[in-house]
């Protein structure tokens, strides 16, 4: 009976401090008002960013400007996740995204300012582009978020689909861009 009071009181002191600091190490990431390395106030759910930016193509050697923008479904998660409903380019050949809507999952890094961002599909297949008649995806296009909001990814291969049906085979993606609003991604 001693052992079930000892275990009892263990296991009531045990939740009241979970409750009072939260379980576990993994903390949920919140999109925060630029404001240097500290949080400026946090995005609550349903924020919209604009991203603006540069996109680089090789092998096929060209750069396109890019647009696209971002809802946070939340204002805290693990990951963070936002829809892309649109995304356009203005390049020197026709460029256009293909599976829209894409999901956007965001994380923190650390205690922040920084994070990792990272495209995926958001019900209607891979992300990706078609560059002229040839379509290219990736299951996931992942980024760098470092502190004061940048977006950057590089090296990202793209594969062209179905396989064979272009040359070349894959392309690769450089992209750098600035939300609007600016953030930093905090536990």
């Amino acid at each position: 009976m001693m052992r079930i009071k000892a275990g009892l009181l263990a296991a009531i002191a045990a939740a009241a401090l979970v409750m009072a600091f939260g379980a576990g190490s993994a903390s949920a990431t919140e999109l925060c008002k630029w404001s240097g390395e500290t949080c400026g106030g946090v995005f609550p759910a349903h924020s919209t960013f604009e991203v603006r930016g540069e996109l680089s193509v090789t092998p096929l050697s060209f750069g396109c400007e890019y647009t696209y923008d971002f809802e946070t479904e939340t204002a805290s998660g693990s990951p963070l996740v936002a829809k892309i409903p649109a995304a356009t380019f203005k390049c020197p050949v026709t460029v256009t995204p293909v599976n829209l809507p894409w999901e956007f999952k965001i994380n923190v890094t650390g205690l922040g300012p920084n994070g990792t961002g990272k495209i995926v599909n958001g019900g209607s297949g891979s992300p990706g582009v078609r560059v002229g008649a040839c379509e290219y995806e990736s299951t996931s296009i992942p980024q760098a978020i470092p502190g004061g909001g940048l977006l950057t990814a590089e090296n990202v291969v793209l594969s062209v689909v179905p396989p064979g049906s272009c040359v070349p085979g894959s392309i690769k993606i450089d992209m750098g861009g600035i939300p609007t609003p600016r953030f930093n991604v905090f536990p």
